[in-house]
């Protein structure tokens, strides 16, 4: 009996999640399905360094898709092994910093593949300096 619920509960799960997961991408779909380098070229053309602080908050919040994850005004990002992340305390204090304020966003997620059982996250990371310009954004999957 137990099989048989367990087999039942399979081809229900797997019948509502094949379709979706192999219909064709939605257009920012195929934006976070791009190398980080590439989504990196699409954000700068956007919002190319220098841009203000509050144009690139117009933008997340215009965007439905996106969701802001904090707004720091205090520290910008941190670098750890090429990888952006929200400054540790250790991060502050041996300079290891990008910026006087920061921005992360999650522009989205996708499942890497039909059958995959993870799912990659896509945030970004925008840094800006003291006078609330833009002075880098760095891509994290």
């Amino acid at each position: 009996m137990k099989r048989i619920i367990l087999f039942a509960l399979s081809i229900i799960i797997l019948g509502t999640a094949i379709p979706t997961r192999c219909s064709r991408p939605d257009p920012s779909e195929e934006l976070l399905r791009k190398s980080t380098e590439e989504i990196l070229e699409y954000l700068l053309e956007i919002t190319p360094v220098g841009s203000r602080i509050q144009d690139v908050l117009a933008l997340i919040n215009s965007n439905e898709d996106w969701t802001l994850r904090y707004v720091n005004n205090s520290y910008g990002f941190a670098m750890r092994n090429g990888r952006p992340s929200e400054p540790s305390s250790a991060d502050i204090a041996d300079g290891n910093v990008v910026g006087t304020q920061s921005v992360r966003v999650l522009i989205g997620s996708y499942w890497s593949s039909p059958i995959a059982i993870y799912i990659t996250h896509v945030a970004v990371f925008w840094a800006f300096d003291g006078n609330s310009n833009l002075v880098d954004i760095q891509v994290r999957k």
